[in-house]
């Protein structure tokens, strides 16, 4: 069983048969046929499949979202909406001849990006549709500030990681800033940015041809000591080692 991972993409999940269970931001979720299931970018997640599952994979990076590929909801990164749907057997594979049709969009070439955009929003619209309980108005959405406060952070990542700069730019103190983070993110304004940092740390060291001292940099650690202490209080391992462990993998 895989453990817990942690990504900068929304994951969604098309459940055909099997059983098993997947366990998404905190929630256990029992894998039945004809299920839904969506990962949040920034939401830890793992799995646990009969190895008879049947299970077909859909990824949308943050770039598209931020687009409005999904709408508000899904461009909501981090999102603290319900995870999993339970769908009746002709719905769900109305929804999934959209998503084959959207892969014979991916193989052929040229790609057309706007296509393939259509081809998302049309999925994505309904997976909302077939799963109102989770993107109906009483599941209100999160704080505005929050909202900007996550937007801010992606695209600040590698200059600043303070929480007083981020409090400025929305026009509130750093202590609110964090009593909100708590509230609706379930940590501090703080471990957000460092969990953001992480996974992005994480993600450039699978280039194996990129230095690690210039990840360092990248991400904004003036010194690569700096970089290397706060990799290996996160994830119990030097990004060196860490490195190493996912050549061994690939072996």
């Amino acid at each position: 069983m895989p453990g817990f991972e942690v990504h900068d993409y929304l994951l969604l999940l098309f459940i055909v048969q099997g059983a098993g269970v997947h366990y998404i931001n905190g929630e256990k979720n029992v894998v039945a046929p004809f299920q839904i299931h969506i990962v949040f970018p920034g939401q830890p997640h793992r799995w646990d499949f009969d190895p008879c599952c049947i299970v077909h994979r859909l990824i949308i990076g943050t770039t598209a979202l931020q687009r409005g590929v999904g709408g508000f909801e899904f461009k909501n990164i981090g999102g603290d909406y319900n995870s999993s749907a339970q769908l009746i057997k002709d719905d769900f594979f109305k929804l999934l001849s959209e998503l084959q049709l959207l892969s014979m969009e991916l193989s052929r070439k040229p790609i057309v990006s706007e296509l393939i955009d259509l081809r998302c929003k049309i999925v994505l619209y309904l997976v909302k549709v077939h799963n109102r309980a989770a993107f109906s108005l009483s599941k209100k959405p999160r704080s505005a500030i929050i909202y900007n406060f996550q937007m801010l952070v992606e695209s600040n990542l590698n200059k600043q990681t303070s929480v007083s700069f981020y409090a400025r730019e929305l026009g509130v103190t750093a202590n609110y800033l964090t009593i909100l983070c708590k509230k609706i993110l379930k940590t501090s304004a703080l471990g957000f940015i460092h969990q953001r940092r992480l996974i992005k740390a994480k993600k450039l060291i699978q280039d194996v041809d990129v230095p690690i001292k210039e990840i360092a940099y990248e991400l904004g650690f003036n010194e690569y000591s700096h970089f290397s202490t706060f990799f290996k209080a996160k994830m119990g391992v030097s990004p060196k080692q860490y490195r190493g462990t996912l050549c061994v993998e690939d072996q």
